[in-house]
């Protein structure tokens, strides 16, 4: 853990980078007119060049996230649609 603002804010680190990719994701709570929106950033780096295009082409970049954030939504017995956003 990097950062922890409770309830609000909370960003974590990959520890073990050995792995072929590293990074970081930004946990931001914020209240909305039906409940809570979650806003997860990620900035990561794919160091394996055959990682990065097969987590590109093959896996999908947005995938794990698109999923958790489906899961969490399932455990307080919510549908959530998650959105991307660019900066």
């Amino acid at each position: 853990q990097e950062e922890s603002q409770p309830p609000k804010r909370r960003v974590v680190r990959i520890a073990d980078v050995s792995q072929g990719f590293g990074g970081r994701w930004i946990y931001e709570l914020a209240a909305s007119r039906t409940g809570t929106t979650l806003t997860i950033t990620e900035e990561g780096e794919v160091y394996n060049p055959i990682f990065r295009f097969m987590s590109r082409f093959i896996f999908g970049q947005y995938r794990t996230l698109e999923q958790y954030a489906r899961d969490l939504g399932k455990s307080f017995g919510e549908d959530v649609s998650p959105a991307r956003v660019r900066d």
